[in-house]
């Protein structure tokens, strides 16, 4: 098991304003070229 695999940002959008603020959040975890998997609650 990697890294990547054990570890991870989890967030929960309650309402379209936290959809796009899920959305830039995960952009830019992205642009940091991270190894976490990415998760979203709606």
């Amino acid at each position: 098991m990697t890294i990547g695999e054990r570890i991870g940002f989890v967030t929960l959008a309650t309402t379209d304003s936290y959809a796009a603020g899920a959305l830039v959040l995960a952009r830019s975890l992205r642009q940091t070229n991270t190894v976490a998997g990415l998760v979203c609650l709606v």
